[in-house]
């Protein structure tokens, strides 16, 4: 069965339209905060960030993200994705989660996905948990990868 040449033509318009309007956001550059940047992202935007450490947990929802790390490694408090659709997709490069990061305050998941039924991926990435938290809590998640990773400490839970 073949494609019809007008089907194929409108759907490959569609694809050069949807990634036309995707873009590259820089942390820090276009915004200081890495929170901020992903909730001014649309599906299909690539954050570069530079290495260093970043205040505030990550929590990215329902969008399609690619998060990387330049050279280095970044490292924020916890990195959570959750409820992503089935057409979504995160990338994670070189951003680590540590939830012992807060000095004086609360510990976390180093990384939490949670309820996602698309595709996560972590790549290059350093996970550790907070006392009693795990380094990467996967609950409810059909569709996630991890290469070349290094998962530290938490307490092992799944």
């Amino acid at each position: 069965m073949s494609i019809p040449r007008a089907v194929l033509t409108v759907s490959i318009f569609v694809a050069q339209a949807a990634a036309a309007r995707a873009g590259v956001i820089q942390v820090p550059g276009d915004y200081l905060n890495l929170q901020v940047a992903v909730n001014n992202a649309v599906d299909g935007d690539v954050i570069l960030i530079q290495p260093g450490s970043y205040a505030g947990p990550v929590d990215i929802g329902h969008k399609s993200l690619t998060l990387v790390v330049e050279t280095g490694g970044a490292i924020v408090p916890r990195i959570a994705v959750h409820d992503l659709s089935a057409s979504k997709t995160v990338i994670l490069r070189g951003l680590g989660g540590d939830g012992a990061a807060f000095a004086a305050g609360p510990n976390l998941n180093g990384l939490q996905l949670t309820d996602n039924a698309g595709y996560v991926v972590v790549e290059g990435s350093t996970l550790h948990g907070g006392k009693g938290y795990a380094a990467a809590l996967v609950t409810g998640s059909a569709h996630v990868a991890f290469t070349h990773c290094t998962i530290l400490g938490g307490t092992g839970a799944r």
